[in-house]
């Protein structure tokens, strides 16, 4: 471990220059609130913010960093006792020291109130690897899951289904039918084999809720006989209309009849 030099540069004290991942112990004669910032620069002139850290007497914190081009300094109000340095011979990144790295830049943004002080950068190169780990594990899960189905086209028949280029879950409609499977059905390439989905239904022979309404009346149930049940009859009416009969209708309609032919006497 070894000392860092501190110079004053109005209005601020300012550090060595320094470089990599290290561990700060700061030491100051009195006890209080005295912000020590590092600052980082890839050319030693142009400096930002990289993490600040509010130390009481003394304060002991790492200074991980995300690239070997980067350069370090350390400003603070006020002069520290000593400040020692350590290099960090491993530069293996825990979960911990991420972790802490965020804690501090979100501290950073709560303390001063502005979020240009977060260096973003710094995170991004701490975590790189563990990213990547975290993309890798993710895709393979998707993997696991199963191939989403991606529609590919059309083609004219079952035989015209390509057999070369193929992906799970890539689909084709078939326009024509094939043996007992509709005409219209989408296939979808399960890894091995064609897998046919639900092809199109011909609704042309149902009836439609237009057409029924242009071909039956409604039903009255004001003309059934009170307290049975409803029993309806069809019945077409001259103009070729369907119409709905009731019992007491075809009662009525059948001595009517016998009536008018003279074959009932009233």
């Amino acid at each position: 471990m070894s000392q860092l030099s501190i110079s004053y540069q109005h209005p601020k004290y300012v550090s060595d220059i320094f470089a990599g991942s290290v561990i700060i112990d700061c030491t100051f004669p009195t006890e209080g609130f005295h912000l020590v910032t590092v600052e980082s620069s890839k050319d030693q002139e142009n400096w930002s913010v990289f993490q600040s850290q509010v130390v009481g007497l003394n304060l002991s914190f790492k200074v991980l960093s995300p690239s070997k081009s980067l350069f370090f300094r350390l400003t603070m109000s006020k002069q520290p006792t000593a400040i020692n340095i350590d290099t960090i011979i491993d530069d293996t990144t825990t979960k911990e020291d991420i972790e802490n790295v965020i804690e501090e830049k979100c501290a950073d943004v709560a303390f001063s109130g502005k979020a240009k002080d977060v260096t973003l950068t710094a995170i991004t190169g701490l975590v790189a690897t563990q990213v990547q780990a975290a993309i890798a594990e993710l895709l393979a899960k998707i993997i696991s899951l199963g191939a989403a189905i991606s529609y590919e086209g059309q083609v004219a028949d079952y035989a015209h289904l390509p057999s070369s280029d193929l992906k799970k879950g890539h689909m084709y409609n078939v326009v024509a039918a094939n043996d007992k499977i509709p005409a219209g059905t989408n296939y979808v390439w399960n890894g091995e084999s064609w897998d046919p989905m639900t092809g199109q239904i011909d609704l042309t022979p149902f009836l439609t809720s237009t057409d029924a309404a242009n071909t039956y009346v409604a039903l009255d149930a004001s003309a059934t006989n009170a307290g049975s049940d409803i029993v309806r009859l069809l019945g077409v009416n001259s103009q070729g209309k369907a119409i709905s009969i009731t019992p007491k209708a075809i009662v009525e309609y059948v001595i009517k009849s016998l009536m008018d032919d003279d074959l009932l006497a009233v």
